[in-house]
């Protein structure tokens, strides 16, 4: 109050943390807006708040005077981090302020300045637009060189004096007089001055025979731009009153002052109709305007933010302001689920995202949603919703009252960094390999071929079983691989473990997690054999206990040299290893003069199934019946039937909280797609949910996961950090987009276009 006539606020502070440290999540300023590095906005533009005004020179700093307070010029100090802020001028080494009322040009604020004037949208091309701006400075004493915080403040203020060159009154006219803008060190008031301006020179005007001097003629302009001054002033405040008040966020604090913290304190009050009021949150100086439900279930709901998808097509866009990721190239500062960012306007909280300061400081015991179709009326979202739930159990309680602090605290979203496999393969497919001598004895005249030297295929397998060429196994899924024989081979893209052993049967197993859904994966067996030999197909399956083994053979005989079965099959446990039920078999060969290919496929979203292959053999051309195929595979089968094939750590790793129904649950059918009726269990809401991937989902609305399928049903997608997923939008994948090579959507995983178009709203109570 004593700097240059007194009156700045304080409404924001840079502070830099690590300066060797570029676009990090700690630079809350930071923005750029070129596409492949695109975030959600910028805060030199928005009305985002962050910060502690305590901690305005510990932390970048903001407050919601930034964007609303009316003003005509700003002043800087620049100052030690860690200052004490009441301290702040006695330790600034370097302090000054504008003095031309720039502001009013431009909107009263930084906020106008920078959105409606000179928008920081980056440039492609070369150019340059900016303002100059003229400011008064203030020397301090040196301070020793160390790392500073930089505050901005509002005010209006102006002084001016004549150059010192003409302090001595002058009667006759001057060209060169010139005027100086001044400001003083409010320890000395020394004055201090800065670039001269010519003015008009004295015109030696005589009043009563008295020369009056240029003196007078300040004082008398500084008393009228006094006066000018208090005019404005009152008409600025009446003005920001009354835009605080359309924008349906801020509130005066005269007529608008509230003791109430939330819709249940005003319900508590005595105020009993739905609408728009007024609170001021625990922790916050300014109020806020709200939307509070009155009338559900005994009332006193807050509304505390929607989420909106306004492209469910588009993926990690700017739009998207729940949206982040944690992957360091396309890093932003911050998770908007698990920050204190605000964002959007409560009257249009069905047209586009938004969030309030009460979403992170309202204490509350529980949540209620509401699924709205987009751009309803906020004051009528309850009589066209479709569907509403609320928790009644006071879980918050537990949780530190309220979403920010379940997810901080709790919950958090830390996308994984890493992929984990399958464990143990190597010694599962030991210990088939050494059902060896058992297997064999049950096939008469089994061949027991040679492997050769080469370490991919079979050169000749011994007793012309092979001509040429010999035998190559091939196997796909996301990476394409020859099966090199004794070794190991991993996928990240499909989770999968492929491991071979060289024993009497040859025996090849692939793990198959299937993380990203991918619709199809095969064997092809590349085996140079006459094409006169006769060929005797079979199919099948086996079940024992939780396990099914269903199998493709194509044997190939009629000759004197051995014969040759080649046998694929499927061990798949739904209860034990999640396994999917959806997969489909198929199967082609193609077959040229002297050498043919057996392709064998997996269909339809294979997921948490063995994959294998086996290659049986008798001497003199003997054909391999089917009863010694399915002997051979149930003799297979047994040490599947002890290995343990853990659940996903999305099965379990999130909470889950009852609902209450109070519109639409005689619809709930309709709002689960197809394929997840089985996935899902409605009548619960289920708070943080994580996919194959790694990829977190802030909420699963209505419904809880009874797998990790969770791009379909729930909301609020965090990319993983090792893969590039695009999970990343505010309904993720409710549109049905599958991760198969076609990126194409199936109607059996989709919401209905009345629901994609929704958008779901956040109540505290």
């Amino acid at each position: 109050m004593t700097t240059s006539g007194g009156g700045w606020t304080l409404v924001a502070s840079v502070h830099e943390n690590d300066i060797n440290g570029k676009c990090r999540t700690a630079d809350m300023w930071f923005s750029n807006d070129l596409a492949r590095y695109s975030i959600f906005s910028i805060n030199w533009e928005n009305r985002n708040i962050f910060g502690n005004v305590k901690e305005a020179t510990s932390a970048d700093y903001k407050n919601i005077g930034y964007s609303v307070i009316k003003a005509s010029n700003l002043m800087l100090r620049h100052v030690p981090n860690k200052t004490p802020v009441e301290e702040s001028k006695l330790f600034a080494s370097l302090q000054y302020h504008t003095n031309n009322n720039f502001l009013d040009k431009y909107g009263g604020n930084l906020f106008t300045t920078l959105t409606k004037h000179y928008q920081m949208n980056l440039k492609t091309t070369s150019g340059t637009q900016f303002i100059m701006i003229e400011f008064m400075k203030k020397k301090f004493p040196t301070i020793q060189s160390h790392p500073t915080s930089m505050q901005i403040s509002f005010n209006l203020f102006c002084r001016f004096k004549m150059d010192v060159d003409y302090r001595n009154h002058n009667p006759v006219p001057n060209e060169g007089i010139y005027e100086q803008e001044v400001c003083y060190n409010p320890e000395n008031y020394e004055p201090v001055t800065i670039q001269n301006k010519a003015v008009k020179a004295d015109s030696g005007e005589i009043k009563d025979g008295k020369k009056l001097s240029q003196k007078f003629w300040k004082i008398f302009t500084c008393l009228v731009l006094l006066l000018v001054f208090v005019v404005a002033t009152v008409g600025i405040y009446y003005i920001a009153k009354n835009n605080a008040s359309k924008s349906g966020e801020s509130g005066s604090s005269s007529k608008l002052t509230t003791t109430s913290t939330s819709c249940l304190d005003l319900k508590n009050s005595g105020v009993s109709s739905d609408g728009y009021h007024f609170i001021q949150p625990n922790g916050t100086d300014t109020s806020i305007k709200v939307y509070c439900d009155m009338t559900t279930s005994g009332g006193g709901w807050t509304l505390v933010a929607s989420v909106h998808e306004n492209d469910i097509n588009g993926k990690c866009t700017t739009a998207d302001m729940w949206f982040s990721n944690d992957l360091a190239r396309y890093s932003i500062f911050s998770r908007n689920w698990e920050n204190r960012n605000i964002f959007g306007n409560v009257k249009e909280a069905t047209s586009a995202d938004y969030k309030n300061i009460g979403y992170s400081v309202i204490k509350a015991s529980n949540v209620m949603l509401r699924h709205v179709p987009n751009k309803t009326p906020v004051d009528k979202s309850k009589s066209l919703a479709s569907l509403q739930y609320h928790t009644s159990n006071n879980f918050l309680n537990k949780y530190g009252g309220n979403l920010f602090a379940t997810y901080t605290k709790h919950y958090p979203m830390n996308p994984k960094t890493t992929v984990t496999y399958p464990p143990d393969i190597n010694k599962l497919v030991d210990a088939i390999a050494a059902l060896s001598t058992n297997i064999t004895s049950g096939i008469p005249d089994f061949y027991k071929y040679t492997y050769g030297t080469e370490t991919d295929r079979l050169r000749d397998g011994g007793q012309n079983m092979f001509t040429l060429f010999g035998m190559q196994l091939y196997f796909y899924f996301f990476c394409g691989h020859y099966v090199v024989h004794g070794n190991e081979f991993k996928c990240s893209s499909s989770r999968s473990v492929t491991v071979s052993r060289k024993s009497h049967p040859f025996i090849v197993v692939t793990t198959i997690g299937n993380l990203v859904s991918s619709s199809n994966l095969y064997y092809q067996v590349h085996a140079y054999r006459p094409r006169s030999d006769p060929v005797t197909s079979y199919n099948g399956k086996l079940t024992e206990g939780n396990f099914e083994l269903q199998y493709r053979a194509r044997c190939v005989y009629g000759r004197i040299v051995p014969s040759l079965c080649d046998v694929v099959f499927a061990v798949n446990n739904t209860k034990d290893w999640a396994s999917s039920t959806t997969f489909t078999w198929s199967e082609s060969t193609s077959h040229q003069y002297n050498h043919y290919y057996y392709y064998v496929y997996m269909n339809t979203y294979p997921r948490r199934i063995m994959f294998c292959y086996t290659m049986l053999s008798r001497t003199g051309g003997r054909l391999v019946t089917k009863v010694q195929v399915e002997s051979t595979l149930r003799k297979m089968l047994q040490p599947f039937k002890t290995y343990t094939w853990s659940a996903e750590p999305c099965a379990s790793n999130h909470l889950v909280v009852p609902v209450t129904y109070t519109i639409g649950e005689s619809t709930l059918s309709n709002f689960v797609p197809p394929f997840m009726k089985l996935a899902t269990t409605t009548g619960f809401l289920q708070i943080r949910a994580e996919s194959h991937t790694g990829t977190y989902y802030a909420m699963c609305p209505a419904v809880k996961l009874n797998n990790c399928d969770g791009q379909y049903v729930c909301i609020g997608g965090v990319k993983n950090g090792y893969s590039q997923t695009n999970d990343c939008n505010d309904l993720t994948d409710w549109n049905g987009l599958t991760y198969n090579p076609d990126y194409h959507a199936s109607k059996n995983f989709a919401h209905s276009s009345k629901d994609i178009e929704s958008t779901i709203m956040i109540f505290y109570r």
